[in-house]
Order: structure tokens, then C-alpha cells, then sequence
């Protein structure tokens, strides 16, 4: 993987753009083999977080709160009553405290009395959350029919940039244990972190043909281009139950793959930024931008003889082409443009990812 940064180029450097340039483009494959842990690109199925809500109260602000509006009065009032202090929505002022969303993750296989982050947003006018301390708060799941509570978030706010969010760590603590299983009718399903066809097909490959697993029994097939599967009945019975299980989940995740991947280009527009990876393919073509012309081998340059520029080897992937048009001085966005020229029209076989 190569990353990019364009400098941006002054008036002084833009006449460097004069010049009438040919540059000596061939249709290179570069190619990247690797091999990763299952671990490191795939997870085991029933590992999976779990977003948690709750609607808390923020108290011990200083004239910040979210003053007299109903939405902070009518909670607020609500939890006096319950402390059996009989008052209504008249009865109170708000001007001290702050509706807020509080949310946090519940890792996968948490248990009772383990610490998480929670983070606390308001949701009224309060217009800062400084010095603030979140009442105790019970924290549901996502799905609005699961009443069950998975975490109590309590204690004082820990600011950020924005004024109206806060965190506070380690504030909340798991009271349920999230629901879920490694184990589903008797497979146990590896989920790929991005789909591919090739990958899963290798992954389900070096697991049946792994020495430190059951190599000939063929417990492991692809199912698509995301889940492999794998089917613990062809496994020894006493593998499949206790520590032997998650000692066998562990060999799984430590086979080593060739990991596959498509020819990729990310132009980040804001921070003028180009990652191309190792897959990229450049073909004939001929693009003129400005006063740059860009001749690729093939696109037809009516005879006019073309030389490699700068000392470039001429099998030089998309990557040394554009080093090369970096170290001329080349405006970041000009080089941007010529990237996605390359692109709508054909010469560069790669997904293109353009970020605003």
C-alpha cells in the first residue's frame, strides 16, 4: 500500500505547468501477495458488539442547563417522584440540568460488574455540559421491545471539543450478559470484515489442509463470499465442548491465508491525499489536461516518438508515475484530475473511491 501526500504548489512553481510533456505510460501489473491470520481479517460469528441506549439526567451545571423547556421539566419531575417528592411541571427549574442520550458498546461475552465507556449527548438547548454529573441511568438494547437493562452509566462528565458531548469512562457497569453463541445447529461460521469470493474460498482451504487442526476431514466450505463454515460433527466430540472448543476457535484464528484484494484508488478531495494499493493496472490511452499530455503506449500519438521521463523504468507502476509527476512540481488537484481521467476512461483498471 502507497500513500500520497501532494504538497500544494506555489505561483513560483506553476510555470513548471508550461512545459509540453509526454510521459511514457505502459500497462504494468503489479502484483502483492501476503499472507494474514484469520484472526486479522475475519471474525467468529456471536463475536459482535452491542449498541446500548438510555435517557439520562445530567445535573450540577451552572446556568447552562436546558432552562425551562418541558422536555428536561417532565423527567426531571418524574424522577423527584419517584424519590417521593410530590411536585409538578410548574414546580421546578431547570436551568441546571441537561436532558442527554447516553449510549455505549457492550463487548461481545461481557459480564456482570465489567466497566464500559458511556458517552452522553444533550438533546435539549443546554449549551454546556461542563462540571456536569450523569444521575444514574439504566442502559437498554438497541431493539425498543427489549426491556432488559445491560448496564447502569453514572458519574461526572469528561469534556471533549464539543461543548454539548461529553464521556465518561469506565461509567458504566454491565449488569446483563449480552446473548449470544460461537456455536449455531453445529457450525461454527467465520465472517469475512470484507467479502470476497477468492479469500473465503483460500480460508476455507487452509483450515481443512491446517496440520494443527483436522487436515483430511474437510470441516471447512465456503458458503458465500462473506461466511465460511465450519462443522463441528466432523470434529472428535470432545473438541467441540468447553475449553477444548474455544482452544479449537483459537487454532482457527491463528491459520494463516493469502488474503485477495481488488485494485483500489482512494482520493481524499480535502486532505489532497492518494492511496493506491499494489493491484492497480494502467492501459494504452491518451489524456491531455492543461498543458500536460499523457501518452500510455497503444493510445495511438500519430508517430510522435514518446521517451520515458525523468529516468523512469518504463514497466513502473501507477505508483512511480505519480511520484514522478509529485517531484515536478505537479499541483496536488492536477494530479487528482489525471487519476480520475485515467479512470472514466478505462486506463486505470481499479475501483475508485473518491472521499468529500
Amino acid at each position: 500500500m502507497a500513500i500520497l501526500i501532494f504538497p500544494e504548489i506555489h505561483d513560483t512553481n506553476m510555470k513548471i505547468l508550461n512545459r509540453h510533456l509526454i510521459l511514457f505510460f505502459l500497462a504494468t501489473s503489479f502484483s502483492l501477495v501476503h499472507a494474514e491470520r484469520i484472526k486479522d481479517v475475519a471474525r467468529i460469528q456471536g463475536m459482535r458488539s452491542n449498541p446500548l441506549k438510555g435517557l439520562g439526567i445530567v445535573v450540577g451545571l451552572t446556568g447552562t442547563g436546558d432552562g425551562d423547556s418541558i422536555l428536561s421539566r417532565k423527567p426531571f419531575v418524574n424522577l423527584l417522584n419517584r424519590m417521593n417528592f410530590e411536585l409538578g411541571v410548574a414546580d421546578v427549574s431547570t436551568k441546571n440540568i441537561a436532558v442527554v442520550m447516553v449510549t455505549a458498546t457492550l463487548p461481545a461475552f461481557s459480564r456482570p460488574g465489567q466497566s464500559i465507556l458511556v458517552n452522553v449527548s444533550s438533546i435539549g438547548d443546554a449549551t454546556n455540559l461542563k462540571g456536569g454529573r450523569l444521575l444514574p441511568t439504566p442502559l437498554q438494547g438497541p431493539g425498543y421491545q427489549d426491556p432488559t437493562v445491560y448496564a447502569l452509566a453514572n458519574g461526572p462528565l469528561t469534556m471533549g471539543t464539543n461543548p454539548t458531548t461529553a464521556s465518561i469512562p469506565s461509567g458504566g457497569i454491565v449488569e446483563t450478559s449480552p446473548p449470544g453463541s460461537l456455536i449455531d445447529s453445529n457450525k461454527l461460521r467465520v465472517l469475512l470484515e470484507r467479502p470476497d469470493f477468492t479469500t473465503a474460498s483460500q480460508i476455507a482451504l487452509q483450515i481443512n489442509q491446517d496440520p494443527n487442526l483436522f487436515p483430511g476431514a474437510s470441516i471447512a466450505h465456503a458458503v458465500d463470499a462473506m461466511t465460511i463454515e465450519i462443522d463441528l460433527t466432523r470434529l472428535p466430540k470432545e473438541e467441540t465442548t468447553g475449553d477444548r472448543l474455544i482452544h479449537f476457535v483459537s487454532r482457527v484464528e491463528q491459520v494463516e491465508v493469502t488474503v485477495d484484494t481488488d485494485a483500489r484508488i482512494v482520493i481524499n478531495e480535502n486532505t489532497q491525499t492518494v492511496i493506491i494499493n499494489g493491484f492497480v493496472r494502467v492501459s494504452p490511452a491518451l489524456i491531455s489536461h492543461k498543458n500536460l499530455q499523457l501518452v500510455i503506449p497503444g493510445a495511438g500519438a500519430n508517430g510522435e516518438q514518446v521517451m520515458p521521463f525523468g529516468g523512469m523504468d518504463p514497466t513502473s507502476p501507477l505508483q512511480q508515475i505519480l511520484d514522478g509527476l509529485n517531484a515536478m512540481g505537479v499541483g496536488s488537484q492536477d494530479v487528482i484530475d489525471i487519476v480520475k481521467a485515467l479512470h472514466e476512461a478505462g486506463a486505470v483498471r481499479a475501483k475508485l473511491v473518491v472521499l468529500q
